[in-house]
């Protein structure tokens, strides 16, 4: 069965959204994985997709922005994620914002409360990047947010992205 994955990007520096639609699993192969990335880079916005999760342990369906470079060095790492995580029953919505501050990447790493029905149908999640804030939602919900003040890795996250989804099989124990 193909799944379905339609990403809306809201950006806040531009009067438009991109849509993408991915359809991943129409032809057999030996893949483990399968990644979309945006060729341009932004910094802040809104991400926004409707995407049904498999709900198959042992997958990983994710949203996320990453930065690649120039000069990549784990020091100055960036990337913010909200992973969707059937392996985890008890709380499968793992949300990260992934850092450096200079010399260490770094990590804050979070699980949302329980949400029901995720991999009964179509669910809207979103990461909003603020120069104040970083905040998760599911069904319009917050389940979490960093603050400016509160939480280094909002002051740290300051570099250009590209925008990426995937759908990948986890090599460690606790999401494989």
């Amino acid at each position: 069965m193909p799944i379905i994955i339609i990403l809306t990007i809201y950006l806040f520096k531009m009067k438009f959204a991109i849509s993408l639609i991915a359809v991943i699993g129409v032809a057999q192969a030996n893949y483990k994985s399968g990644s979309v990335a945006t060729y341009e880079k932004f910094t802040y916005g809104k991400i926004r997709t409707s995407m049904k999760a498999p709900g198959k342990k042992g997958t990983v369906s994710s949203i996320y922005t990453f930065w690649d470079g120039p000069g990549f060095y784990p020091g100055g790492w960036n990337e913010i994620d909200l992973n969707v995580v059937p392996s985890v029953e008890e709380s499968p919505v793992s949300v990260n914002a992934i850092y450096g501050d200079g010399h260490n990447k770094r990590e804050e790493h979070s699980y949302a409360d329980k949400i029901n029905g995720l991999n009964d149908d179509f669910q809207t999640y979103e990461m909003e990047w603020t120069p104040d804030y970083i905040s998760y939602a599911v069904n319009g919900d917050v389940v979490r947010k960093l603050e400016r003040g509160d939480n280094e890795a909002v002051d740290f996250m300051n570099k250009e992205q590209s925008l990426r989804m995937n759908f990948w099989t986890p090599t460690f124990h606790a999401w494989g």
